[in-house]
């Protein structure tokens, strides 16, 4: 989401926006089993730690590009 403003040895490969939504896909199914309990508790560690570093990278964004708004122009 916000990689594109970060120097390119920050950036990442990856669509982190599709990974946590996954990963909620994911962990919203086991949680409700009690063989796969554990794992889903990994899953949401690392949905926190997903939130952490989104949260990291807004803090080092100026705040100009998070409040930008881009609309279709008119014709």
């Amino acid at each position: 989401m916000f990689d594109a403003f970060l120097p390119s040895a920050k950036r990442l490969a990856i669509d982190i926006g599709s990974v946590r939504d996954t990963l909620r896909y994911l962990e919203s199914d086991l949680r409700h089993t009690s063989e796969y309990a554990r794992l889903a508790d990994t899953l949401r560690s690392a949905l926190v730690e997903i939130d952490r570093l989104e949260k990291s990278y807004a803090k080092s964004t100026p705040k100009a590009v998070l409040s930008a708004q881009f609309r279709p122009v008119d014709m």
